[in-house]
């Protein structure tokens, strides 16, 4: 594994493989870190996310040793979630369609279409960033990465997924108008979420949450203090709830990206 993975993560995913190669031998072909663990910007209170290669994810007794390895992998409490699809080597060489595949998100694991991880961004950052912690190096792949269809699924991601958001978060702010206190994962997850949106959008590349954050504050000076808040959030442990006038920034901010984004 890469010399810049931090310890926890490369403890972890020791772990992950030792447990799934011991429940499942020989299924898991290939492994790679995506997401935060391979742009840097891994908190100890975040998941890994990873891609996974196995020979046929079709095959049911193949998607039934992963899953045996999944639930005894998760069967040991405290044990960090490593979340994200089992592919087939010749998945990535075409675009990102819905497919009948296993994944896991969030301690569950799945075995259908509604993947969120199959997308023309993960197949990007795949090629791009990924590391190689099981098979060849992500540039030997030959991962089909389109910067047209990273911004058109940016896009509707943004109309669909991200506008919902701001409507909850507008929901939540007006329906409770003495409401003062606000969960701050929450708000840094939402502002440094628009911002890495808006980050792929306008330059097609990929960038970390931080990044992101950084980077659009310097571009939009008007919602510089509620994406230096959110980063400052994930950057310590522990943070204190947020006012009012914090989530009607990050509101304004949600609500500008959004029509940004998608033209309304």
């Amino acid at each position: 594994m890469a010399a810049r993975v931090p310890d926890p993560i490369r403890s972890t995913i020791d772990d992950w493989l030792d447990v799934h190669d011991a429940v499942a031998p020989g299924v898991v072909e290939g492994l790679y870190l995506v997401g935060s663990a391979a742009l840097d910007d891994w908190r100890p209170t975040s998941d890994i996310d990873i891609v996974a290669f196995v020979a046929d994810p079709t095959d049911a007794d193949v998607v039934d040793r992963l899953r045996a390895a999944h639930d005894t992998y998760r069967s040991e409490p405290g044990r960090t979630l490593v979340d994200g699809p089992f592919l087939s080597w010749a998945d990535v060489g075409s675009p990102p369609l819905a497919a009948q595949r296993a994944w896991s998100l969030d301690g569950g694991f799945h075995f259908d279409g509604e993947c969120f991880e199959i997308n023309p961004v993960t197949w990007y950052t795949l090629a791009t960033y990924g590391i190689a912690v099981r098979g060849p190096s992500a540039g030997e792949l030959d991962v089909v990465a389109d910067a047209a269809d990273r911004r058109t699924w940016v896009r509707e991601n943004v109309d669909t997924y991200w506008r919902a958001v701001l409507g909850q978060v507008r929901h939540a702010f007006e329906s409770d108008p003495d409401r003062t206190e606000f969960d701050p994962a929450m708000h840094e997850w939402c502002a440094l979420g628009i911002a890495r949106m808006a980050y792929t959008f306008e330059t097609t590349d990929v960038t970390s949450k931080s990044g992101a954050g950084k980077w659009l504050s310097e571009r939009r000076p008007a919602h510089a203090d509620v994406l230096w808040s959110a980063r400052e959030i994930r950057r310590e442990s522990g943070a204190e709830a947020v006012d009012r006038a914090a989530v009607a920034e990050l509101i304004a901010l949600l609500a500008d990206e959004v029509e940004h984004i998608t033209g309304s």
